[in-house]
């Protein structure tokens, strides 16, 4: 295995795919003007004015053909197809308010970095927020669930998403947020089987996010993420806390910050009530 699934919910196609998939009755939704226009006045000093902004564009792009200008993505669930800028413009557009917050050296960094989340309830919103900051190159999540309407409390998905796999949901939003962005769905959780796949395929995962509910399972992927080096973080949600378990930094450091002591899991392990006290 190189990687785990992308979910298809858009394709980068060329102009004939584009008048086919028009003819058949897609929306055109032309946004590459309005985001070219903001993309060239990006780092000048002075601004152009928005007159010159229009004939820079007319110039450069006004002769062309509309369906010629700009990068173009299909959204099947949508129907739409969407004229975009290209990979780079697009990202360096879409971060440019990360400036100064953190230098573009930093956010050169956080590109190379990639992040596991487990559970995509409250993991949801984390997921949106490193993609919408693009505070990491990779995203990987895995949750085998559907969403429900008791999730809403605390999923910020529409209500057309019911029974839809929380995976599904979640690269849908991140698409129509970023469609360059790179995320990866283990649709059917994690087990036993897949979970050193998860946390090393195509390269170690710098950080894993736990936001499961899996007593059994906060276990397995704090040992699998020990012996591998990487840092675990978990809301813990009551009381505002955040869990960071460092074990990049201190290789032998205990699990759960030895709440459960020397403990190594056997097969098919769920915790007893004793075991659930000491957590």
């Amino acid at each position: 295995m190189e990687s785990f699934p992308v979910h298809k919910t858009h394709h980068f196609i060329g102009i004939s795919e584009a008048e086919e998939f028009l003819r058949s009755g897609a929306e055109y939704l032309d946004l590459f003007p309005r985001m070219w226009k903001e993309w060239f006045v990006l780092d000048k000093i002075p601004a152009p004015s928005p007159a010159d902004t229009e004939l820079a564009f007319e110039q450069e792009w006004g002769d062309l053909p509309i369906l010629r200008r700009g990068v173009l993505a299909y959204y099947p669930h949508l129907q739409k197809v969407i004229s975009l800028l290209p990979q780079p413009e697009f990202v360096a557009l879409r971060t440019s308010r990360n400036r100064y917050k953190i230098t573009p050296q930093e956010q050169e960094i956080l590109a190379t970095k990639r992040v596991g989340i487990v559970g995509l309830s409250v993991g949801r919103s984390v997921a949106v927020t490193l993609a919408m900051e693009r505070s990491c190159g990779m995203l990987r999540v895995a949750d085998f669930d559907t969403l429900d309407l008791s999730n809403l409390n605390r999923i910020k998905a529409p209500i057309t998403d019911l029974g839809k796999a929380k995976t599904l949901s979640l690269a849908e939003e991140l698409a129509l947020i970023d469609p360059y962005f790179h995320l990866e769905c283990a649709d059917e959780g994690i087990t036993r089987d897949n979970l050193h796949d998860f946390l090393t395929v195509g390269g170690k995962i710098d950080v894993l996010i736990d936001e499961c509910d899996s007593l059994a399972l906060k276990v397995l992927l704090r040992l699998e993420a020990r012996k591998l080096g990487i840092p675990v973080l978990m809301d813990t949600s009551d009381r505002g806390m955040i869990d960071i378990e460092r074990y990049d930094l201190h290789p032998e450091y205990p699990i759960f910050h030895n709440r459960l002591g020397n403990f190594e899991p056997p097969a098919h392990w769920e915790p007893s009530p004793e075991e659930l006290k000491q957590l």
